[in-house]
């Protein structure tokens, strides 16, 4: 199973006081590229590994997603008592910390393909909660 999730620009926060009764809040738009696809395919043993297409060369890609997917992995797993293991091939990225929302959608994009392979439907507005994500902006 592959996903494929968009970019985004977070533009503004709307509600810094919880004056419209969500405290923060964002604004924000999403771009078709650049874009974050990641592969699933579920293990035979319980651990969770990851594998780069070679067109991924830039090393703060690879470091980001190789801290970010086995955490958002293994907090998706304690979450649903998942014993499954999982390996991830990360077949697309972009640079880090560059306003697109890459640590997000790594951590939501693991999360969802997690979920969708062991069948367990589930919003991704938990997911974000699950993984930690999306606290700030909900974006």
């Amino acid at each position: 199973m592959i996903i494929k999730a968009p970019s985004r620009i977070h533009m503004s926060l709307i509600d810094l006081n919880g004056s419209y009764r969500r405290i923060d809040g964002g604004i924000g738009l999403a771009l078709a590229e650049p874009q974050f696809i990641l592969e699933i395919q579920k293990r035979d043993d319980n651990l969770v590994t990851l594998e780069f297409s070679d067109n991924i060369d830039d090393d703060e890609a690879i470091l980001e997603c190789s801290e970010k997917i086995p955490t958002a992995a293994e907090k998706t797993r304690q979450h649903f008592n998942i014993e499954d293991g999982f390996n991830f091939s990360v077949h697309q990225t972009y640079p880090p910390h560059s306003g697109f929302g890459s640590g997000t959608q790594i951590a939501v994009s693991t999360a969802h393909l997690i979920t969708e392979t062991m069948g367990i439907e589930v919003e991704s507005r938990e997911l974000s909660s699950i993984v930690g994500r999306g606290g700030t902006s909900g974006i």
